[in-house]
Order: C-alpha cells, then sequence, then structure tokens
C-alpha cells in the first residue's frame, strides 16, 4: 500500500503505511531507508536523518544502514558527517569497494586529491577484487600526469602504480578497463612497446571494432603532441616492421595532422 501511494504521489499516505510495515518487520533495513527518503521529498531533512540515524544505533555493524545514512547525510549538505559514516563503512565491512570509492569522491569534490589518492590505495590493498578502485585510482592518476604539473616523487609514484595494474591483470587479464589504463600509464611513462603490447591485447578482445582502434591510436598523443607521438611510433617500426597495428596507429595520427598521403601510405 505503501508503494501504491508512492506512485499516487500520496508521500502522507506512503509514510503512514511504510511506518507501519516497520512495526510488523522491524529487521527491514530497506523500509527504513524508504521512510528516510520520503521524507528527504518532503524536505523534512531532521526526521530523514533521525531514522537513519536509528537504524544504524539498532545495526551498528550493517554496511548498507552505514551507506545509507551517508546518502542522507551527502542530501542534506553534512559532508563532514557523511564522511565520517564513510569511514565507519570502511571498518564495518573493509572488503568492499563502495565506501572508498564514495569518500574518495567527496574529497576529489573539496579539491583534497591527495586524500582521495590515499582513500583509493587504502581499498585496493584491502579489497580482493579492486577492478573498480584501480579504475578510479587509474583515471585520477592520468589526470593529474597529464595536467603538466609535475610533482616530487611523480616518477617512483608512476612504478608503484603501474605495479598494481599489472599486479591487477594478472588475476583479470581480460580487463580492458585496467588494460586501458595500464596502456596509458605506459606511455606517459615513454614505455610505447610495452603500451602497443597492451592495446594489442585490447583489440584482441575487440577485433571488429575500428572505433577501439582509432581511440587506442589517439591515447599516444598523452606523450604531449602529435609529432612526438609519430616519432614514437616510428621508433617501434623500425624494431616491429611486420606490425600493421603500429602503421595503423600512424596513419591515424598522420590524418589528425593533415598528412593524408602519409596517412594512406600508413
Amino acid at each position: 500500500q505503501g508503494v501504491l501511494s508512492e506512485l499516487e504521489q500520496d508521500m502522507g499516505s506512503a509514510l503512514t503505511n511504510y511506518a507501519r510495515a516497520v512495526e510488523l518487520d522491524p529487521d527491514r533495513e530497506d523500509l527504513r531507508f524508504r521512510i528516510a527518503m520520503g521524507y528527504l521529498q518532503q524536505k523534512k531533512f531532521d526526521q530523514a536523518i533521525e531514522v537513519m540515524e536509528e537504524l544504524c544505533e539498532q545495526n551498528p555493524r550493517s554496511e548498507k544502514a552505514l551507506l545509507w545514512l551517508a546518502l542522507v547525510y551527502r542530501a542534506t549538505d553534512q559532508i563532514g558527517k557523511a564522511m565520517a559514516a564513510y569511514e565507519q563503512a570502511m571498518d564495518v565491512a573493509p572488503a568492499s569497494s563502495v565506501s572508498y570509492l564514495e569518500l574518495s569522491s567527496l574529497y576529489l569534490k573539496l579539491g583534497e586529491e591527495d586524500r582521495a589518492f590515499s582513500i583509493l590505495e587504502k581499498g585496493i590493498r584491502r579489497v580482493e577484487s579492486p577492478s573498480d578502485l584501480l579504475q578510479a585510482y587509474g583515471e585520477l592518476y592520468n589526470k593529474r600526469a597529464l595536467s603538466g604539473q609535475p610533482r616530487k616523487g611523480d616518477t617512483q609514484k608512476r612504478r608503484e602504480v603501474v605495479a598494481l595494474f599489472e599486479s591487477a591483470l594478472e588475476k583479470n587479464p581480460e580487463n580492458q578497463t585496467l588494460l586501458y589504463q595500464l596502456g596509458d600509464l605506459y606511455i606517459l611513462g615513454g614505455h610505447i612497446e610495452k603500451a602497443v603490447a597492451c592495446y594489442e591485447k585490447i583489440e584482441k578482445l575487440n577485433p571488429d571494432d575500428l572505433r577501439i582502434k582509432q581511440k587506442l591510436a589517439m591515447n599516444f598523443m598523452a606523450l604531449g603532441n602529435k609529432a612526438k607521438a609519430v616519432k614514437s611510433l616510428e621508433a617501434i617500426i623500425k624494431k616491429q616492421p611486420s606490425n600493421p597495428r603500429i602503421y595503423y596507429y600512424l596513419a591515424e595520427l598522420h590524418e589528425q595532422m593533415e598528412n593524408q598521403e602519409a596517412a594512406l601510405l600508413n
């Protein structure tokens, strides 16, 4: 009846029915969350928070309840309390990736990039299959690397990040997101042949997708400019003259540079 009332946009009736359902079935966490969301829709923020805080007091070891509490805090712009709830969720469920991802995203919004890195690194060490954390970590690292703002220890940091991705790919060798990001990291470090090897694996997983080949070619522009990327690929061709991928990547780059004759030759 609560669901039907909510569909009819009668939130008052919906909340009354949800509250009665909770009385009859007090262990149903999702019902408490529905009530909290209903209060948020009515802009009754204090009641929404009260419902979720009460649930967390009753179930202090529930990751789901803590994540919902953090969501309600975020909806009411109580970012400090949301962060504390995510920290608590990490302690309750250290092997779950959700709280690390959410907390790092909050730090990023606050401009605290180093804290975001730290949270993701903690999660990568704790979570058994941290591919989603590695994806976020790789995106953040590549964004910073491409910003052109050198930082002390960048080279050592890149080595550590590359090692993380290489280790993850040993367990998930066909994870294309990790392959993309590792390839980008290799390019940023000047290891072009290793990047090509990564991209070769991606192409083998998508043999008929021309758009992926085009995207991979454009990734070499992370070297700083098209001319530099062309020079790097031409150096590899001297070592691998029978590798069709390199010619394709060169063709795409020459086309971007409006060197049509060179593009056609490649």
